[in-house]
């Protein structure tokens, strides 16, 4: 049993520095593997930089999750093209409290991130509000980054799949 243990450990240390080293993209491209692909459609603004792209990508949903001991639907959208790369995570607390984000958005020159989960490490400030569609649904985003960056627009998913909890 503590080999199992000593091995998720190193493996989350693994992924942890990879992250550090090459940045966003290659986050969304280890997230991907073998998680259903959905269209997904992105048109943002992140500060001059536009990021307009569609293709397949990973878009996920669990009607029961937590987060800082919140419990809250999450949703999450993980998409990644030609450099360019855009990571959600929606969370909409079922005590009916506002809704968290976090956002990390590369256009291949510029990555901006945004956070506004309570109870971890806030930075920047926004709102992200989801509007259900069929089996997928649109985001819409308004926030800005830390150091006052805006990043605004749409993230669209025609479907959402199940989500698999990371780690076990």
């Amino acid at each position: 049993m503590h080999s199992i243990i000593r091995f998720r450990f190193v493996t989350l240390g693994i992924a942890l520095s990879g992250l550090a080293a090459d940045g966003v993209d290659a986050q969304v491209r280890r997230a991907q593997p073998g998680r259903s692909q959905v269209q997904v459609t992105i048109e943002l603004k992140i500060g001059p930089d536009a990021l307009k792209a569609a293709g397949s990508g990973a878009c996920t949903h669990a009607p029961q999750a937590s987060i800082y001991d919140v419990r809250a639907q999450l949703r999450a959208v993980r998409f990644a093209v030609s450099g360019q790369s855009v990571q959600l995570s929606f969370w909409d607390p079922l005590d009916g409290s506002e809704d968290m984000f976090t956002l990390a958005a590369s256009t291949g020159t510029n990555a901006r991130s945004v956070s506004t989960v309570r109870g971890g490490n806030a930075k920047g400030s926004g709102t992200a509000v989801f509007e259900p569609a069929g089996k997928g649904g649109t985001f819409r985003i308004d926030a800005r980054t830390a150091d006052g960056i805006p990043i605004a627009g749409t993230i669209k998913c025609d479907a959402f799949t199940p989500h698999v909890a990371e780690g076990g």
